[in-house]
C-alpha cells in the first residue's frame, strides 16, 4: 500500500488500478511494483502442477518437468534467431514460454533421483537454455547495456544465476548436515530465508529511492550501492520478522471469521 500510495503521489498511474492488478495477480500492469508480474507466472506454475498431480499422481511430475522443459526450450529457442517475430509478453509469461525452463531446473533440482544419468543431461541441457535465456532478456535492455558496457550487463545476470544455482546446488548437497547446526543458527537462516521474497518484492522502487537520496547526499556511486543494499536487506529481514507474521495472523483471523459466518449460514 505504501508503494502504491507513493506512485499516486508522484502522479505515476493510477493507484486503485496498481492495487487491483496486484492483488487479482492479472498478468499485464500497471502493478503496485513492477516485479508482481512474475506472481501471475508462480500461479500458473502452481496450477499446473496442481492439475498434474490430481490427473496423474506425483509419478507425472518428473515428465512434467522435461516436458515444460522442452516446451520452454523451444520458444526460447526460436527467440534466439534474429528478426522473428516474438508473443507480447502477456501472453508468452502465463504460457510459462519464457520461464518454464527455469521451473523445470528447479524441479530437477528438488528431485532426489536426478542422479540418474538421463535426468543429469536433461538438467545441464535446461540449464544452458535457461542461461540463454537470461542472456536474450538481458540483451533486449540494449540503451542500458550500451550506457553501463554492454558485455557486463548482458552476462552479469547469467553469471549471477548460475552463482545461484551453485548455491542451491550447495544447500541440497549438505542439507543433512545443516540441520545439526545449533537452534540458534537454523532460526537465522530461517530468516534469511523467508526475508529473500520481501527484499525481491521491494528492492526496485526502495532500492533505487535508497540510491538517490545517498547520491544526493554526497555519497559515491558504490557507497551509495552498499549502503542501499544493506537498507533493503534490514526492511526486509523486519518485514519477515514482524510485519508478515502479524499480516498472516490477521488475515487467517478474518477467513476463519468468513468459514465460521459461512458455515452457521448454510446450516440455517
Amino acid at each position: 500500500m505504501a508503494i502504491v500510495t507513493a506512485y499516486q503521489l508522484a502522479g505515476v498511474g493510477s493507484a486503485g488500478t496498481r492495487l487491483w492488478h496486484s492483488l487479482t495477480l492479472i498478468p499485464y500492469g500497471p502493478w503496485a511494483e513492477g516485479v508482481y508480474w512474475t506472481l501471475s507466472v508462480e500461479i500458473m506454475f502452481y496450477l499446473l502442477v496442481f492439475a498434474v498431480i490430481a490427473w496423474r499422481g506425483q509419478a507425472a511430475l518428473r515428465p512434467l518437468a522435461i516436458g515444460l522443459g522442452l516446451w520452454s526450450s523451444a520458444y526460447i529457442l526460436y527467440v534466439a534467431a534474429p528478426g522473428l517475430p516474438t508473443l507480447p509478453n502477456e501472453i508468452d509469461r502465463p504460457l510459462l514460454l519464457r520461464y518454464g525452463v527455469e521451473f523445470a531446473v528447479g524441479m530437477l533440482l528438488s528431485d532426489r533421483d536426478t542422479a540418474r544419468p538421463r535426468d543429469i543431461l536433461w538438467l545441464v541441457a535446461f540449464v544452458a537454455v535457461s542461461v540463454l535465456g537470461i542472456v536474450i532478456r538481458a540483451g533486449h535492455t540494449a540503451d542500458v547495456a550500451r550506457a553501463a558496457g554492454g558485455f557486463a550487463v548482458r552476462f552479469m545476470p547469467a553469471a549471477l544465476w548460475l552463482l545461484a544455482m551453485a548455491a542451491i546446488l550447495l544447500s541440497l548437497r549438505y542439507r543433512d548436515r545443516a540441520l545439526t547446526l545449533p537452534p540458534v543458527a537454523l532460526r537465522a537462516l530461517r530468516l534469511i530465508g523467508l526475508a529473500t521474497y520481501p527484499l525481491y518484492l521491494i528492492h526496485p522502487v526502495l532500492g533505487s529511492w535508497f540510491v538517490r537520496l545517498l547520491l544526493l547526499a554526497g555519497a559515491s556511486r558504490w557507497a551509495a550501492l552498499l549502503i542501499a543494499v544493506a537498507l533493503l536487506v534490514g526492511v526486509a529481514v523486519l518485514i519477515a520478522q514482524f510485519i508478515e507474521p502479524r499480516v498472516r495472523h490477521l488475515m487467517r483471523s478474518v477467513l476463519d471469521a468468513f468459514g465460521g459466518a459461512a458455515n452457521r449460514i448454510a446450516s440455517v
